[in-house]
């Protein structure tokens, strides 16, 4: 994935972390190691991908017209990166299209990189919103953020109703997929980009918030889903049954 896109080079890293923390700490059965050794190997491995990634150059340098910027220099890897997405957004923004959303990353202030990064993540799920809808487009793609939305209300959900291996595999899957959704919005600053990138994502978010979705439908009795069907079936008994009292 990190051959394809400079962002999932950020992302191959934060997947390889997860699944170690996951495969080594989660209560497996088959798996009986000392709490030490654990540590252990799992420092170990957090190092080698370190060293690879610095090896390898796995920086964040975004488009060759941010680089020339020169925010490539000896401060910390995690404010450059933020520099470097705060320019590139600007850049983006600068070419304002009818979908932008235009939300700027404020990297002056911890809560201002707070408040920016939570909107930007906000906007890139959910945007648009009604008050921006201004034609057919903009209809579809508000009926699929609110689609977005109710899978995944209905995935954590399912998420906090589980228990044991059950919750364990949601909760992997939602951090990975709303992970890849957060470096997808981080480069995002309009909602027809946004729609793009949430292709990759979204088979995982209906797996785990479709049968939520479902289950709450058929309780509300929709025809679609069958439910009716008895109901129907027990009205024409009483119709068809003779009446004794009579």
């Amino acid at each position: 994935m990190a051959l394809l896109h400079e962002g999932l080079k950020w992302y191959a890293i934060y997947l390889v972390l997860i699944s170690i923390y996951w495969g080594i700490f989660s209560r497996k059965r088959g798996v009986h190691w000392a709490r030490h050794v654990r540590f252990l190997f799992a420092g170990l491995l957090v190092a080698c991908v370190i060293m690879l990634s610095q090896k390898m150059g796995w920086y964040i340098t975004g488009t060759s017209h941010v680089v020339n910027v020169g925010l490539v220099d000896d401060r910390n890897i995690f404010i450059r990166g933020l520099e470097v997405i705060e320019h590139f957004r600007q850049a983006a923004l600068a070419e304002r299209g009818r979908a932008t959303y235009g939300i700027m990353l404020d990297t002056s202030s911890v809560l201002g990189l707070v408040k920016t990064v939570s909107l930007v993540f906000v906007y890139y799920m959910f945007a648009p919103f009604p008050w921006q809808v201004e034609n057919v487009k903009d209809i579809y793609a508000l009926l699929e953020s609110m689609l977005r939305f109710v899978l995944l209300f209905f995935a954590v959900s399912s998420w906090r109703k589980s228990s044991g291996e059950a919750r364990s595999y949601y909760g992997f899957l939602l951090i990975v997929v709303l992970g890849m959704e957060f470096v997808w919005a981080m480069g995002s600053t309009n909602y027809g980009t946004a729609i793009r990138h949430h292709v990759l994502g979204y088979s995982v978010i209906v797996l785990l918030g479709a049968p939520g979705l479902i289950l709450f439908m058929r309780k509300l009795h929709f025809g679609m889903f069958g439910c009716r069907k008895v109901s129907r079936f027990q009205d024409r008994e009483k119709f068809v049954k003779p009446d004794l009292t009579k």
